[in-house]
């Protein structure tokens, strides 16, 4: 998670969407290595992921004056606009990272197994819903339902504390 708070990155895009690079530095500073973990994740190569993270940060610059507050937190945001680069890094040829016993955590341990195996496969394995559905053999409306069930799982695990979230 960013070093400072949610509240306080939204001026800093403000001042990015001015033109303000040294806001620009800043917003780096408070959320480049949650960018960068997760595209680690799901790509599985730091060299790639530092090439997402840069891109995230370049799709910022190029964003940053036309977001509102319907964007959501900025911290929200520029975490999923990494997410979304590095789900296309996947998708057009780069490495992921194999979906396995090895991505242990603590927050998807304690789900059921298809809900973890859906987890996996869409936020580490960089596939789509409908990929996971095909795979699966089910429906994409179950896929949907086993992700918003884990996340809802996840989250509340999170805020009782009962894991550290990575």
């Amino acid at each position: 998670m960013p070093d400072e708070p949610a509240e306080g990155l939204d001026p800093l895009v403000a001042r990015v969407g001015a033109g303000d690079t040294a806001a620009l530095a800043a917003l780096y500073d408070a959320t480049s290595a949650s960018v960068f973990g997760l595209a680690l994740n799901v790509l599985g190569d730091e060299d790639l992921a530092a090439d997402v993270t840069v891109q995230t940060f370049a799709e910022v610059w190029r964003a940053a004056p036309h977001l509102t507050p319907d964007h959501g937190p900025a911290d929200a945001w520029i975490v999923a606009t990494g997410h979304r680069l590095a789900v296309a890094q996947v998708r057009t040829g780069g490495s992921a990272v194999p979906v396995g016993p090895h991505l242990a955590n603590p927050l998807l341990d304690d789900l059921p197994a298809d809900e973890q195996h859906a987890i996996r496969l869409t936020y580490f394995g960089g596939r789509t819903c409908a990929e996971v559905a095909r795979r699966t053999g089910t429906d994409d409306h179950v896929v949907v339902g086993r992700i918003g069930s884990a996340l809802r799982a996840i989250r509340l695990a999170a805020r009782r504390g009962e894991a550290d979230v990575a």
